[in-house]
């Protein structure tokens, strides 16, 4: 049986009437930039995430920026974040002219470790940049006390992480401001590009909105200068169908990620382990191991897709090399990416697809695995 990482057709199938009716009638009122679908689902989003204020643009990577510039971090100025995840994040503070500061992670969570946060805050540091990274929530409390100590910022990319919570807190509420990616392959995701930034704070929202919108505020009244990064009426449209249905879909990943541990607990696997308090969306399932590339050799010829999400290090990477930090430097963010695996969790996953999976993989470790 094939089994793909993320089945997007089959998710969305149920769905097409709802999102072409949403399509057509932007089409049938002419309908294209940012306008009344915006508006609507940015209300919904934040009612979904319990914040004041939602902010839907172009993409998770410029919502990133955006949330930044509102910030005024710019040239001369540090951003501390994790080492590990997608290059998106450290990008977005190198488009804003200031300089990313790596921190290493925690190794039970894979998240930025408050620990590893103190010792690098300098005179030029402004902000503290967590990632709730695969879904799993950072330790926001630690890292608000070092900032709040110390008169940061705090920011947090959720592109992985729509609902998920920290103490019964969506993590949307938990930074001065936290950035989304809509994606197609995020949990919820548009058709295309799309992403947001939320807030409680309405003074953030009315700058990252007119940052986006060539530093507008009304029509010719330009305060200083922005870029075009407003989200498209049909990305919106799309989003606000898919809205409906994420609790379900997020229902699904917990269960599958449950059912994972309990039917791989027997084996000599390592799993991410939420922090006190944390309830995880699952936008990525990951197993530690040794010898990662044998079990995925093994899945593969299954017909079972898996992927390392992520391979190496952002600092090591050829674009952040003239920071000149070593592996030496990061060694728990070096040490989990030789030796994790992400495994099916999609919510359209069925029964015997994540069978074949657990069977499969115990198989490779020459044992059954346990029972439901």
């Amino acid at each position: 049986m094939r089994v793909p990482l993320a089945d997007l057709p089959a998710r969305l199938r149920p769905l097409r009437a709802e999102i072409d009716a949403a399509i057509a009638a932007c089409l049938d009122e002419g309908r294209f930039l940012r306008g009344v679908e915006a508006a609507r689902f940015e209300e919904e989003y934040a009612a979904f995430l319990g914040v004041r204020h939602v902010v839907a643009c172009s993409s998770g990577t410029d919502a990133l920026y955006l949330a930044l510039r509102s910030l005024d971090i710019g040239p001369g100025d540090e951003v501390i974040l994790p080492a590990n995840g997608f290059i998106a994040t450290a990008a977005a503070v190198v488009l804003t002219g200031a300089t990313p500061v790596f921190a290493d992670i925690d190794p039970a969570s894979d998240n930025l470790d408050p620990a590893a946060v103190s010792p690098l805050v300098g005179r030029r540091t402004r902000a503290v940049l967590a990632v709730h990274l695969r879904g799993n929530p950072a330790d926001m409390p630690a890292l608000r006390a070092i900032c709040g100590e110390r008169g940061l910022a705090l920011v947090a990319d959720a592109a992985h992480a729509h609902g998920a919570t920290l103490h019964g807190r969506d993590v949307a509420s938990l930074a001065d401001l936290t950035t989304y990616s809509f994606n197609p392959t995020k949990n919820l995701g548009a058709f295309g590009h799309a992403g947001g930034v939320a807030t409680d704070r309405p003074d953030l929202a009315r700058r990252v909105a007119r940052l986006s919108d060539h530093g507008r505020e009304g029509k010719n009244v330009h305060l200083e200068a922005g870029a075009n990064m407003r989200i498209d009426e049909l990305q919106a449209a799309v989003l606000r169908v898919q809205l409906r249905y994420l609790p379900a879909w997020t229902a699904r990943r917990r269960e599958m990620a449950a059912r994972y541990r309990r039917r791989l607990g027997g084996l000599p696997l390592g799993f991410v382990e939420p922090s006190e308090g944390a309830v995880g969306v699952y936008h990525q399932f990951v197993v530690d191991l040794e010898d990662r590339d044998g079990l995925a050799a093994q899945l593969a010829a299954a017909g079972v897709s898996t992927a390392v999400h992520y391979p190496v290090p952002v600092p090591l990477t050829p674009a952040f090399s003239a920071l000149g930090v070593t592996a030496e430097d990061i060694p728990v963010a070096v040490f989990r990416a030789r030796r994790i695996l992400t495994l099916p969790v999609a919510p359209e996953l069925t029964e015997a697809q994540h069978e074949d999976v657990c069977a499969e993989i115990g198989r490779w470790f020459g044992r059954g695995v346990r029972h439901q």
